[in-house]
């Protein structure tokens, strides 16, 4: 799984293999790579994101995530073993109204990365607790303009958390709210 990013400036970024990740110089038609110091990446990137203050979130295969400094391109980086992160194959990225930057991962549900106070918060399925995430694989996260946030899970469905709640409601075919319980991607309509 690869990701490609036009970001607000207009600037195409490319996450490929083996953490390398690109961007696109326009003026010279060619992809200039980042190195291994400003990325240290050894993973597949599944995902780019960026967030409201224009940094690039980077999710990999196994390395966790890293949030990018697109002006100094100095990278900070994710994952379990250093801030807590439940898992260290980022999948999606989202954020909400508060400035939080939600992760999605693989197999340890998601987590809410508190920018200001780089603090991380991990919400996980509990088999004894039916208001936790449906299923840990996360595919997809959005925000509603009502502040909920929406995670798309594998084989989970699609839950919904309310803005200042950490219960989650759960619509799965079973429920009837969907034809398939693996959901990739949430927007608007």
């Amino acid at each position: 799984r690869y990701s490609i990013l036009l970001d607000t400036d207009q600037s195409l970024w490319g996450g490929g293999g083996n953490g390398l990740v690109s961007k696109c110089d326009r003026d010279r038609k060619e992809f200039k790579t980042l190195s291994y110091e400003q990325l240290p990446c050894h993973e597949n990137i599944n995902r780019l994101y960026e967030d409201e203050d224009r940094n690039l979130w980077i999710g990999s295969n196994g390395d966790g995530a890293f949030r990018l400094d697109r002006k100094k391109l100095c990278s900070v980086h994710y994952c379990e073993e250093k801030q807590n992160l439940s898992n260290n194959i980022g999948r999606d990225f989202g954020a909400d109204a508060k400035g939080n930057i939600w992760i999605g991962t693989e197999s340890g549900g998601i987590n809410k990365l508190t920018s200001k106070r780089l603090s991380v918060q991990n919400y996980q399925h509990d088999n004894k607790n039916p208001e936790t995430i449906s299923q840990n694989p996360v595919n997809a996260i959005y925000e509603d303009r009502n502040g909920c946030l929406w995670i798309g899970t594998v084989e989970g469905g699609l839950n919904k958390k309310e803005a200042g709640s950490d219960s989650f409601t759960h619509y799965t075919h079973e429920s009837g709210a969907l034809t398939h319980n693996s959901v990739s991607a949430i927007t608007a309509d």
